[in-house]
C-alpha cells in the first residue's frame, strides 16, 4: 500500500499528518530478518505498508514466542517510543518481503508534544487494544502449552502400556511366519502386522514429541516415487473401504527427507478430506511436481471446503473444526513435520469445491 493511505494518519489532523509523513523513510526486510531485538533502545515506530511482522518475547523455557501478528495498514514500534523504556518484544519479517515506513524517535515526539489532545487519545486506544489482544492470544497459548504438556505426560504411560501388546502380537505373527513358510498369503498378512504395530509405535512417539516441542528427523536420499508407492501400499485398502478413489502422481525426485513423517504428512492431509466427505466417497489426487529449488505436492480432493471460520485456526492443536473424533492434533503434527524439513505448508479451499493441501519441500544442499 501506498504511505499516504496508511491507517496510522488518519488519528491526526491533515497538518500534522502531512508532518509524520514527511519524516518517514522506507525499508525493506527479508524473511526472518530481525526489525530489533527485545531490550534494543526504542529509536524509532514502523509503519507496516507490505507484508507481515511477528511480534516476539523470550519467555522461560521458551526461546521465541510470537506474542502479536502486525499487518499490512497497521503499525508497531511505538510503546517504547511513547515511554522511552527499552522495547520490551523484538519483532521479525514474517513474510517473503516486508515493507515499513520507519518513522524515527525523536522527532516524532517534537511533533506528538504539539499535537491536538483527540490524536493521543487514538494512539492511547491502539495501545490499548494491542495489549488486550495481546493478553488473549498469550493466555489462549498457555492453554494450549498446558494441553500438551497434559497430553504427554498421559502418553508416557499410555505408550509404556502400549509396548507390552506390540511386542506379543509381533511374536505372535513372527512364530505364525515361520511355521507357515509355504503359506504365501499367510506370510503377507504377517508381514503387514508387522508393518502396522510399527506405525503405531512411530505415530505415539510423534505424539509425543510433537507435546514436547521436539521432532527427531532421520532424513536421508529417497526418491519421492518410493513415497508415494508405500503410501499406496500402506492405504489403499482404507481408502477403498471409504469410497474413496485415490489419484497418484509422483515423481522421481531423491529429497533428503524423514520418509516416515512424510508418510506421516500425506496421511494426516488425506484422512482430513477422507472425514470431509458424505459417506458416498469422493476424489483425492496427490500430485507431485519439481518446482524451483524443491518439489512441491498438492493433496486435493472435491469435498465440501474448509468453512471460512476455521480455516485461521486450519493448523492449530486441539482445534478438531467440527470433527467428531480426534484431538485435532493431525494438521497441526504434518505443519511441524513439513518445517522442520525446512519446507511449509498452507491451504487452498472454496466452499463446495473442496481443498487442497499444498507442501513444499527444498532440495537437498550440495556438500
Amino acid at each position: 500500500m501506498d504511505l499516504i493511505d496508511h491507517s496510522f494518519f488518519r488519528q491526526f489532523s491533515p497538518e500534522v499528518g502531512e508532518s509524520i509523513r514527511n519524516l518517514a523513510c522506507l525499508v525493506t526486510f527479508r524473511e526472518d530478518a530481525v526489525i530489533f531485538r527485545e531490550g534494543d533502545v526504542p529509536d524509532a515506530l514502523y509503519l507496516v505498508l507490505e507484508g507481515t511482522v511477528d511480534i516476539v518475547k523470550s519467555l522461560p523455557g521458551i526461546p521465541c514466542q510470537v506474542i502479536a501478528q502486525i499487518d499490512i495498514d497497521n503499525y508497531f514500534g511505538d510503546y517504547g517510543v511513547l515511554d522511552g523504556q527499552s522495547r520490551s518484544a523484538g519483532a521479525i519479517a514474517r513474510s517473503p518481503r516486508v515493507c515499513l515506513a520507519r518513522i524515527d524517535r525523536a522527532p516524532i515526539m517534537d511533533v506528538l508534544n504539539v499535537a491536538p489532545g483527540h490524536s493521543i487519545l487514538e494512539m492511547t486506544r491502539h495501545l490499548v487494544s494491542n495489549i488486550r489482544s495481546t493478553n488473549e492470544r498469550y493466555m489462549q497459548d498457555v492453554v494450549r502449552k498446558t494441553k500438551l504438556t497434559t497430553l504427554g505426560e498421559m502418553l508416557n504411560t499410555v505408550i509404556h502400556d502400549f509396548r507390552n501388546p506390540f511386542t506379543v502380537i509381533r511374536m505372535a505373527a513372527e512364530v505364525l511366519n515361520k511355521t507357515h513358510k509355504d503359506d504365501e498369503a499367510l506370510i503377507s498378512l504377517c508381514k503387514l502386522i508387522d508393518e502396522q504395530i510399527e506405525r503405531m509405535k512411530i505415530m505415539t512417539d510423534e505424539i509425543l514429541e510433537f507435546s514436547r516441542g521436539t521432532a527427531t528427523m532421520v532424513c536421508k536420499p529417497t526418491p519421492l516415487s518410493d513415497i508415494f508407492a508405500q503410501f499406496q501400499a500402506l492405504n489403499g485398502d482404507y481408502l477403498a473401504q471409504n469410497k474413496i478413489e485415490l489419484s497418484l502422481q509422483a515423481v522421481d525426485t531423491v529429497l533428503s527427507v524423514d520418509a516416515n513423517k512424510i508418510l506421516r504428512i500425506l496421511q494426516n492431509l488425506v484422512h482430513h478430506s477422507v472425514e470431509s466427505f458424505a459417506s458416498d466417497g469422493g476424489c483425492i489426487t496427490i500430485i507431485a511436481c519439481d518446482v524451483e529449488g524443491g518439489v512441491e505436492i498438492e493433496v486435493a480432493d472435491n469435498g465440501p471446503g474448509i468453512p471460512e471460520n476455521i480455516r485461521a485456526r486450519l493448523f492449530e492443536p486441539f482445534a478438531p473444526i467440527g470433527k467428531e473424533k480426534g484431538f485435532g492434533l493431525g494438521l497441526a503434527i504434518s505443519k511441524s513435520f513439513v518445517e522442520a524439513h525446512g519446507g511449509t505448508l498452507r491451504a487452498e479451499t472454496k466452499i463446495g469445491h473442496g481443498a487442497t493441501f499444498v507442501i513444499y519441500l527444498p532440495l537437498p544442499k550440495p556438500s
